[in-house]
């Protein structure tokens, strides 16, 4: 990939603001967050900083993420958001089909529900608000990387490893911050 195309693609960065399970309060002055803490579906039966990681728990902070998506979609908007960008490769894509699909994942129950949006996924694709919440957990459990977006509305969501979420949008960062907190998340917390 030549720079320019590299620049303009990684742009967003510049004007996000990140959504987040981890307290303000454990980042140290560089912005590193400092706590032993789990991160992804895969840490569930791990023990971090004294503390059991349980699966009703991960599945408690994934379900405050869908809903920080679509409470900004309604504050915005936006019935719909738009895959602008899939960043999966076909060995992603095949290490992905064959992960959700194995009886022997830990949680395939969970994982096989959201296998047929998956497989929908493509760039272009319209995802609306009775959906959204299957493609924001394929992002957490890292199924894929999606980037989504509302032009029209001026939403832009992305998703980073460990449990970083992104947004860009005209919102009051006010408004925004406080109704992400009222969910149980936290934004720019560094």
């Amino acid at each position: 990939m030549d720079r320019e195309k590299w620049e303009m693609e990684e742009e967003w960065r510049f004007t996000a603001h990140s959504v987040v399970k981890y307290k303000p309060e454990y980042y140290n002055e560089k912005g590193h967050y400092i706590r032993d803490e789990w991160g992804c579906m895969g840490d569930v039966g791990r023990i971090y900083d004294g503390h059991l990681v349980i699966l009703d728990e991960y599945l408690e902070v994934e379900q405050k993420y869908v809903d920080a998506v679509i409470r900004i979609m309604d504050l915005t908007n936006c019935k719909y958001l738009t895959v602008s960008h899939l960043g999966d490769t076909i060995r992603s894509t095949k290490y992905s089909i064959q992960k959700m699909l194995n009886h022997e994942n830990r949680f395939y129950y969970y994982d096989k529900l959201l296998y047929n949006s998956y497989m929908e996924l493509v760039e272009g694709k319209r995802i609306y608000v009775k959906d959204i919440d299957k493609v924001v957990r394929l992002n957490l459990r890292e199924y894929t990387y999606t980037a989504l977006t509302n032009l029209k509305n001026e939403l832009e969501i992305h998703f980073g490893g460990e449990f970083y979420m992104y947004f860009n949008t005209k919102m009051s960062i006010d408004i925004l911050r406080e109704e992400i907190r009222k969910i149980g998340l936290y934004l720019d917390p560094c």
